[in-house]
């Protein structure tokens, strides 16, 4: 699934037979390691399929203008997200408000400035096909979509799949077109490669004891503007041995001078979803300035807190339907399964399901060039590309939703000059 780097060395070996030798009655950090790795290996086994829908909100721990200068966060908003795999096959929603507002800015009323941004979409992959829709909630009078076949995808899934919840608990799954290598996000992976290592002692997490892990690198900090920095962080891990390893915490400091916090992840009512799989129904994230920009005393103190609260989540039981979707009626579709003059084929979803294949075939010879005329008409307002609201300040989920909605502009202003 990941890669993995598996390094044996006299020295580590001397280490661990000295371990052994010197505390007979204790356990020793390799075996702590090895005992750390496997059960998240059996985890992985028994978790066959996961659904888990959650609520993604951003709360002010800071001043507004703080946040704004020192994280750049423009917008803040809340968005419902879905998120689903079984095997190699992927599911993923969102559905926005409507209306984000801005964290600083303020019309002539005094009430903050508002932006309405497109409210939401459908991801699936079948193994065979990638689809994207607006799910069985249409947000428009002429919605567009697309089909994209397996065998022509040559980016991420995480454009299409946002897995934020998993990533926040170190369970990302692998990328299915195989495109990034997700081993940082894993800890299981993290583990197995020699990165970690497990501190002497337990910790306390909300009374509970801990065996924390340690391990360091780098990180690319996407800012609200859309700036980037390298930052060196040392990550701190504080897992439940009696649920098998769940992370309580995940801390990390940047490391330029001194450590200093960054970011601070707290998972909490913890649900066992299968037998031995721990995941929690509540995330919470802090987001502290970076040293190197914020004066001393906002050093280490959280400006933004975001919160993910999970509605819906179970495991094992995810119907294989739920990934090949079913795209409402008059959705205009542009399907690269089928190519017609060197472009892919565009036609809309019939009212009657049995027709599908008739027009597909339809549209392949018929000689008009234009889509059809139930297509998203020009006079519709194109969805606006959103901005960082908070919330997405999160590298992964920032760059998951800009980049889908600049797909949907693209496929929007496509057909608009395929019309004209």
């Amino acid at each position: 699934m990941f890669i993995r780097f598996k390094v044996i060395s006299i020295g580590a070996l001397a280490a661990f037979v000295g371990c052994v030798l010197s505390q007979l009655t204790a356990t020793c950090a390799a075996a702590e390691l090895s005992e750390i790795a496997a059960a998240y290996a059996k985890q992985e086994e028994s978790l066959e399929s996961l659904f888990v829908r959650y609520t993604v909100r951003s709360e002010l721990a800071g001043t507004p203008a703080d946040i704004h200068k020192f994280l750049k966060v423009e917008w803040l908003g809340e968005i419902s997200l879905a998120y689903a795999f079984k095997g190699s096959m992927r599911y993923a929603s969102s559905r926005n408000p409507g209306n984000i507002e801005h964290i600083v800015n303020v019309d002539a009323d005094g009430n903050p400035v508002t932006m309405r941004v497109y409210q939401g979409n459908e991801w699936t992959f079948n193994g065979e096909a990638a689809f994207v829709h607006d799910g069985k909630e249409s947000f428009s009078q002429n919605p567009v979509g697309s089909i994209e076949a397996a065998d022509q995808i040559t980016q991420t899934d995480a454009i299409r799949f946002n897995q934020q919840y998993l990533q926040h608990n170190l369970r990302a799954m692998p990328d299915v077109f195989g495109v990034e290598d997700r081993c940082d996000e894993s800890l299981r992976c993290l583990v197995e490669s020699g990165k970690c290592q497990i501190l002497p002692g337990d910790a306390i997490v909300s009374e509970t004891e801990c065996v924390v892990l340690t391990w360091e690198g780098s990180v690319v900090w996407t800012f609200g503007d859309g700036s980037a920095r390298n930052e060196l962080m040392l990550n701190k891990l504080y897992c439940d041995p009696e649920r098998n390893y769940a992370i309580l915490r995940h801390e990390r400091f940047n490391i330029l001078n001194k450590p200093v916090l960054r970011e601070r992840k707290i998972s909490s009512d913890f649900v066992e979803v299968t037998n031995g799989v721990w995941l929690p129904q509540l995330v919470i994230v802090e987001r502290c300035p970076p040293p190197q920009d914020a004066p001393a005393s906002l050093h280490g103190v959280p400006l933004l807190r975001t919160l993910y609260e999970v509605s819906e989540i179970h495991a094992n039981d995810v119907p294989d339907e739920l990934f090949t979707p079913e795209i409402n009626p008059g959705t205009t579709i542009s399907d690269s399964r089928f190519f017609k003059d060197g472009e892919p084929v565009v036609y809309v979803i019939p009212d009657d399901p049995n027709q599908l294949e008739t027009v597909i075939q339809a549209a392949l010879t018929s000689s008009d060039k234009r889509p059809n005329p139930r297509a998203r008409p020009e006079a519709e307002v194109i969805p606006t590309t959103i901005p960082d609201r908070g919330l997405f300040s999160s590298n992964t989920g920032r760059l998951f939703l800009l980049i889908n909605v600049l797909l949907l502009v693209g496929a929007v202003v496509w057909f608009i000059k395929r019309r004209a």
